[in-house]
């Protein structure tokens, strides 16, 4: 879902709290986009990719109980040490 048009902090990075008169959202990644003019690039514009902050409490929560891969126990034969 498409939030809108918002101003965005110059200083605005991942894991930063963003409030609308909506609800709070976790920033998961920042774009920046760029136009060569008069001989070099300029920043012309800046995105961010968001999710609400009880989801990514939640995505938290879930991404702790998934094994890792290459890990042991993780059914890859090929990553646990030899016994």
């Amino acid at each position: 879902r498409r939030l809108g048009t918002y101003r965005l902090a110059p200083n605005l990075g991942c894991g930063d709290m963003v409030t609308t008169s909506e609800d709070a959202f976790v920033v998961k990644r920042v774009s920046y986009r760029y136009a060569y003019r008069a001989g070099r690039y300029r920043m012309v514009g800046k995105g961010a990719n968001v999710v609400q902050a009880g989801r990514f409490g939640i995505e938290k929560a879930l991404g702790r109980l998934l094994p890792k891969p290459g890990r042991e126990g993780d059914g890859d034969p090929d990553s646990r040490p030899d016994r």
